[in-house]
């Protein structure tokens, strides 16, 4: 009879055990997704000074994509597209943003 109980408490320290490796198999994919995660979101960490390095880098009289600008650091002129009669529409050759400007 207690050959059974044996078995029994046997079968449910295999159960935990492989319990306990499809956590640990969990636990990994999402360290390595939180290790990915960080390492993206360092990609987009920018300083304070952004804004007043676009205004300053950027002449009056060019209108250039700030996304490229903020992200990559490349000052790129964005061209005026045809829009309606109150919208001014420009387009970045680099990303393809679009920047609306009511006129």
């Amino acid at each position: 009879m207690f050959k059974e109980f044996l078995e029994v408490a046997q079968e449910e320290i295999n159960t935990i055990k492989q319990e306990n490796q499809t956590l640990d198999e969990e636990e990994h994919r999402i360290t390595t997704r939180l290790d990915e995660i960080s390492k993206i979101r360092s990609e987009f960490v920018i300083d304070n000074n952004s804004l007043n390095a676009y205004i300053s880098a950027c002449p009056s009289n060019r209108y250039t994509c700030p996304i490229c600008f903020i992200r990559i650091g490349t000052s790129i002129e964005m061209k005026p597209i045809p829009g309606d009669n109150d919208t001014d529409i420009f387009k970045c050759s680099h990303c393809s943003s679009f920047i609306e400007v009511k006129a």
